[in-house]
């Protein structure tokens, strides 16, 4: 077992200590802390003699609240020290946790944290896990020291997902996208559905089959409020209580799939929305992915919930926090891990065919692509809309998903539920 001594100075030993972990339960490394420097196989610390330096003045600018990337990162995403060398550990830390984002002044017209502002927007490194990168950096810079000769390469996992916002509105939205087209035809079809109570987008069935033929499970999201907010935001056109929602509820647990809680938007916390589901989720994702840190984080501990898959930007595709892999946040004030564990989110429907302007064929190259490059060291969390099963909007999306879950088969890729994440393999807290 590796001893390792870490410099025991308050303005840093808990944030260190937290990062180092998480590079050690990457790397399947035993070790234990260890108070004296004279016995210890590996030192972290600010001395020049030191195996692993980290830069005191990085820890200094966020003890007086300065999280801006642009007050940490220099012409590349990296903390560097006094020597200008990188600080990757300290990297990590301000990364993985999200850090630009705490306490941010900035916002788009739904109150999220932009894109456009983010530090992934400014070195475009949004596709990039820099965490899986850097971890690979300390390993060799760090290689002397280590029991480990063989940089991981674990294989990547999929979380697939559905936010269950709308259930009803295909005869509407449907039905004026048809009608724009001339197609009467389908708009009357949409119609005697709705008629015959079989609305186009309560689809929930077909896509469990869908994914069953492949091998694959998935977890839908519902929000437990309805109706329009504002002018922009809307929740549910459906009540949580419908009969018709709950059968579907148990169909998708007894089928071995997962319920989770879509965060509404409205004054009631998660634990008030949690109580009115049948059986407790365990998992959530913010409606809109609007939320603000570290806030969500103790939203999230405070009603008890195991796994948040919040974690992405509306306007690009990609990883959040550069990072890949699930984790548990680091609580700044607590000095500890919050009890959360973070799915990042890496691909929405929405944001591909919204805010990147994707064809289906442009977006169908994308995800494979995406999912190509990083079939190692990360868990992809894609989150495809019930809605997005329609071809009257969204044209050819639907065979996008299709073609997906295809891929994911044929290269035997796992599928990762909310529930089983925390203990994971592609979990590092």
């Amino acid at each position: 077992m590796l001893s390792v001594h870490i410099e025991n100075d308050p303005l840093f030993f808990g944030k260190v200590s937290y990062t180092w972990s998480l590079f050690a339960r990457f790397l399947r490394l035993p070790y234990r802390l260890t108070d004296s420097r004279e016995v210890a196989q590996l030192v972290i610390g600010t001395g020049v003699d030191d195996h692993l330096l980290i830069s005191r003045s990085f820890y200094l600018r966020l003890a007086e609240g300065r999280y801006d990337f642009r007050d940490h990162f220099g012409a590349g995403p990296v903390v560097t020290g006094r020597d200008g060398q990188p600080d990757y550990l300290s990297s990590v830390f301000y990364l993985i946790n999200s850090l630009q984002e705490h306490h941010a002044s900035h916002a788009d017209d739904v109150g999220r944290f932009p894109y456009e502002q983010s530090c992934q927007y400014h070195y475009r490194v949004a596709d990039k896990n820099l965490v899986a990168e850097y971890f690979h950096r300390l390993f060799t810079h760090l290689k002397p020291q280590l029991p480990v000769q063989v940089f991981p390469a674990h294989d990547s996992a999929v979380m697939l997902s559905h936010d269950i916002d709308l259930v009803y509105g295909a005869v509407w939205d449907d039905g004026r996208a048809a009608l724009r087209c001339g197609r009467v035809d389908i708009a009357l079809r949409l119609l005697f559905n709705a008629v015959l109570q079989r609305p186009d987008w309560f689809n929930m069935d077909k896509i469990m089959q869908a994914e069953s033929a492949h091998g694959l499970r998935s977890v839908f999201f519902w929000l437990a409020n309805r109706g329009a907010v504002n002018a922009r935001e809307v929740n549910a056109d459906y009540a949580i209580n419908d009969s018709r929602i709950r059968a579907q509820m148990l169909r998708v647990q007894g089928r071995g799939f997962e319920n989770g809680l879509h965060k509404s938007i409205s004054q009631d916390n998660h634990l008030e929305e949690m109580a009115r589901f049948d059986q407790r989720p365990t998992s959530n994702r913010q409606h809109y992915l609007k939320f603000r840190l570290p806030g969500l984080y103790h939203q999230c501990d405070a009603a008890g919930i195991d796994v948040d898959c919040s974690l992405g930007f509306a306007g690009m595709a990609g990883f959040r926090n550069s990072c890949g892999l699930a984790f548990r946040p680091y609580d700044l004030d607590a000095e500890r891990s919050f009890r959360v564990t973070e799915c990042p989110l890496a691909i929405m429907d929405f944001s591909l065919f919204k805010y990147m302007g994707l064809d289906a064929r442009a977006a169908r190259y994308h995800i494979l692509d995406f999912l190509d490059k990083h079939r190692h060291n990360a868990l992809v969390s894609l989150l495809w809309h019930n809605t997005f099963f329609s071809s009257v909007q969204y044209r050819d999306y639907p065979g996008v998903y299709t073609a997906v879950l295809a891929w994911l088969h044929e290269q035997r890729w796992e599928a990762v539920l909310p529930r089983e994440a925390a203990g994971h393999r592609l979990c590092i807290s």
